[in-house]
């Protein structure tokens, strides 16, 4: 273990340490009419309908079934609980929008042993809700989380469509 390493105990149990535990429903933001939150385990399903409604319905990508899609998405998530955080938005019951945030494991240095960045990863708002304001709270919560992780920074790589929103 090296000295520079942080010491996690001062985490508290509703708060979710990317390192060492998996994501917890979280704070909730957003407007009077739709909710963002971080997602847990038991969104794996919603998370991957909307990324295949995203890459399928609208992009046209051609891959697994979606019932086979599902079931990958959710063990790839399980594998990658410590290093991705998931955000889900929210119109009453339907899940609406997504995010993620990457947390990635930078080259050590001689004064900082520990050092984290973060990529912003598919933000993706369904075309019926765009507009409202859905993906910059999306935004919005993700960089807290990269805030709160104690990230150096947080990258993103916009399509032409979504780069006014970063």
């Amino acid at each position: 273990r090296h000295p520079d390493r942080p010491d996690r105990s001062h985490v508290a149990s509703g708060d979710r340490d990317p390192m060492t535990s998996s994501p917890t429903p979280g704070r909730v933001v957003g407007a009077a009419d739709f909710a963002v939150r971080t997602a847990a385990r038991a969104d794996a399903a919603d998370l991957a309908r909307l990324r295949w409604q995203w890459r399928v319905e609208e992009d046209g990508e051609r891959g697994a079934s979606f019932e086979a899609f599902t079931a990958d998405f959710a063990s790839w998530w399980t594998a990658h609980a410590d290093s991705h955080l998931a955000f889900l938005a929210s119109v009453e019951s339907r899940r609406v929008g997504m995010a993620w945030l990457a947390i990635i494991d930078r080259i050590p240095g001689p004064a900082h042993w520990l050092r984290r960045a973060g990529s912003l990863q598919s933000v993706y708002v369904c075309p019926t809700e765009r507009g409202r304001g859905i993906g910059a709270c999306l935004v919005a919560a993700a960089v807290a989380a990269a805030s709160e992780n104690g990230l150096e920074y947080v990258s993103v790589h916009p399509s032409a469509r979504s780069f006014s929103l970063y």
